[in-house]
């Protein structure tokens, strides 16, 4: 969280989050995180799998913030 906050400070465009493949539990948790941060902060973002070739399958987020200025 305090990753993805910083980056906002430093407006960042693009970051990548990574959590691993296991059982999932750590990407849901991040997903929800962003997803959060979207609609109660109103913070404008996309998230998806990150590349596979650079990360692996499923093992990293991709995160492209957006900025109005």
């Amino acid at each position: 969280k305090s990753f993805v906050r910083k980056s906002l400070d430093k407006r960042s465009k693009k970051i990548y989050l990574i959590h691993g493949k296991g059982e999932g539990v750590l990407k849901s948790e991040v997903h929800h995180f962003l997803h959060k941060l979207r609609t109660e902060n109103h913070i404008e973002l996309e998230f998806h799998d990150a590349p596979y070739n650079e990360f692996g399958m499923g093992g990293a987020t991709e995160v492209i913030f957006y900025y109005n200025n």
